[in-house]
């Protein structure tokens, strides 16, 4: 009989792999060591720190610099070697304050045609203008400060209105865009006075006779921190893994999830990797003005030699990685072209390890964040980012000022970070001899069971 052969050969084969994986460490222990360090309340801490207590961090702006700095001082704090890289962006960047009836700061945008105020603002009451019609600016509007709701999303619309809030002599006007999705205006539209847009929620806080301050400033420069842990010289093995989040928001939104969820994670990563053994060069990039254009991430990446992006095997971006979305329950790895790479692989692989098969789609086709500068540059590269895993939509709140820390899923926020982290490990960790034997013990008889047939004669 042939059974008594096969069953022999089996049960030494698995008593070899037993032994092998039990006596060394196994993938899993490995993931374990990541994620049994992972906390998700330090994590939540630099979610409040960033996204409460600092509000929206727009490309260039004074926030925007205080974030890189916070974020700075904690790689600092983990024994990494720190860079701040500056590079040139100009942006205009608005501030709304309410003084009476109440102290409030309102969330507003700007665009590049505006006019600069003073340092100290432009005060005023606020007049209701209506929907900014010839005939609605009244006597009353002259030295003061025109709010007007936008009734067509027009850039001729919105020229109309500038036009007849400098004739009645305002000194600046708000415009209030129900579509929070069309607050831009385009830097075609110029004007004499200072003017901004703001949705129908803080619109609807200013009342005829409410006191406000207007402030718009110019700035021109955004950063990129870039923290670097090599291993020990006679252990590199001169591969490099980049991890990857941006710190920047939209101008109306504090930025909780997208994306302040990201770095958090990021730095929590850095942490724990700070003392770990190593072969592989890690890199953490927090990278700015992402919300205008990929900015950042191209500018690090247009910084690196032919060498560096040639030893660079994996970029892992984070971007949205904690949303409480009723919808959005799947956890994408999105690569730009859609084909299957280093980091999709990883992470599916380990997402199936820790049991999380069923939550990741990897790889799927998109870009729209900064794993697209190192795709354009030949580098296995993929974002993580929770979707609706039908439509593949972001969550409701998407850019709007309701992207607040209260709409934070901590288990979406820990898996996410579990599977980057783990996988991350993978690529970085010193080589174990012993367990690449029981790996290779493993594949051997996979193959044999798969090509041998049990026959009973």
């Amino acid at each position: 009989m042939k059974i008594k052969k096969k069953i022999t050969f089996l049960l030494t084969s698995l008593m070899v792999l037993c032994f092998s994986v039990t006596a060394y460490a196994s993938p899993i222990a490995f993931d374990q060591k990541v994620i049994s360090r992972i906390s998700v309340k330090r994590m939540m801490k630099t979610l409040e720190d960033l996204s409460v207590n600092l509000g929206p961090k727009v490309a260039s702006s004074p926030e925007e610099r205080q974030a890189a700095q916070y974020i700075a001082r904690e790689f600092e704090g983990y024994k990494y070697d720190v860079q701040v890289q500056e590079f040139t962006y100009e942006n205009n960047v608005g501030y709304l304050k309410m003084l009476k009836p109440e102290i409030k700061d309102l969330h507003i945008q700007v665009n590049k045609g505006t006019v600069i105020t003073s340092e100290d603002g432009v005060t005023g009451e606020i007049v209701n203008c209506g929907f900014g019609a010839k005939e609605e600016f009244t006597d009353k509007v002259k030295g003061n400060i025109a709010l007007v709701k936008a009734s067509q999303k027009t850039t001729a619309m919105y020229k109309s209105i500038l036009v007849n809030a400098e004739e009645a002599g305002a000194k600046a006007v708000i415009i209030q865009n129900d579509d929070w999705r069309r607050l831009s205006i385009s830097s075609t539209v110029i004007s004499t006075i200072p003017y901004a847009t703001l949705n129908k929620d803080a619109g609807e806080m200013l009342e005829e006779g409410s006191v406000v301050n207007l402030k718009i400033n110019r700035y021109n420069t955004s950063q990129n921190v870039i923290a670097t842990r090599k291993p020990h010289k006679n252990q590199d093995n001169g591969n490099i893994v980049v991890v990857s989040a941006h710190y920047d928001s939209v101008p109306t939104a504090p930025g909780a999830n997208d994306n302040i969820t990201g770095v958090a994670a990021m730095l929590e990563l850095a942490r724990i990797f700070s003392s770990f053994p190593i072969d592989t060069e890690i890199r953490f990039v927090a990278c700015g003005s992402e919300e205008v254009g990929l900015l950042g991430s191209a500018y690090y990446v247009s910084t690196l030699s032919e060498d560096e992006k040639t030893r660079i095997i994996a970029n892992f971006n984070m971007d949205m990685v904690g949303t409480a979305g009723e919808k959005q329950t799947t956890l994408y790895v999105n690569v730009n072209d859609g084909e299957d790479n280093l980091v999709a692989r990883t992470a599916r692989e380990v997402a199936q390890r820790l049991g999380y098969g069923e939550v990741i789609k990897a790889p799927f086709k998109r870009g729209a964040s900064d794993h697209v500068s190192f795709w354009a540059a030949g580098i296995d590269a993929g974002n993580f980012i929770w979707r609706d895993p039908v439509t593949a939509d972001l969550e409701p709140w998407y850019h709007q000022p309701y992207d607040t820390i209260d709409r934070i899923s901590e288990e979406r926020f820990r898996t996410a970070t579990e599977i980057v982290g783990a996988s991350v490990y993978e690529l970085i960790r010193k080589d174990n001899p012993s367990l690449q034997k029981a790996k290779i013990q493993k594949q051997m008889l996979e193959e044999y069971l798969k090509n041998e047939e049990v026959i009973i004669e």
